[in-house]
């Protein structure tokens, strides 16, 4: 029993550590989704093969930063 509760405690732990930058990242999408339409992402991602995948890693490489 004292092995499931050290599991609860050290998961609450990862979630408290986690939850900022869970916030973090609702927030960026939030400002997204205010000052960009869908059409306009559509425009600039949604056509091709090989260059929506990169413009799409070179947008979200400064997120983790």
């Amino acid at each position: 029993m004292d092995s499931i509760y050290n599991i609860f405690i050290e998961a609450w732990d990862i979630f408290m550590d986690v939850s900022v930058f869970m916030l973090f990242g609702f927030f960026i999408a939030g400002l997204l989704h205010a000052f960009f339409k869908a059409d306009q992402i559509k425009k600039y991602l949604g056509r091709g093969k090989i260059k929506p995948v990169f413009l799409s890693a070179l947008f979200g490489i400064p997120i983790p930063l």
